[in-house]
């Protein structure tokens, strides 16, 4: 298959989304997730800090940076303040419905 062939990510992702209800809730619940995830990674990159560097820079281990940044989980409050403070960072959130998500 060539690479011209290929269907966007993106596209891939809400053409799941209108066809899996299962699929559609367990996406939108986890935004938040990979929204802090896309950041910190960034954030991190961008420095060109290690996992390690970055998590002493922080003040977290670098396992919770790893799980932070595979962005299954929502980090709590407390990491994100912790991330704001050292980094610069800054998360605006909504709960909405019973789901926590970045506000716009």
């Amino acid at each position: 298959m060539k690479l011209a062939d290929m269907i966007p990510l993106s596209d891939e992702i809400e053409s799941r989304r209108r066809r899996n209800p299962e699929f559609r809730k367990l996406w939108d619940e986890s935004s938040f997730a990979r929204e802090v995830a896309n950041r910190v990674l960034r954030y991190r990159v961008e420095h060109g800090l290690t996992q390690a560097q970055f998590g002493d820079v922080v003040g977290l281990a670098q396992p919770l940076v790893a799980r932070l940044e595979n962005g299954d989980d929502p980090p709590t409050l407390k990491t994100l303040a912790k991330v704001s403070a050292a980094t610069g960072l800054s998360f605006h959130l909504e709960v909405v419905h019973g789901a926590v998500e970045m506000a716009t």
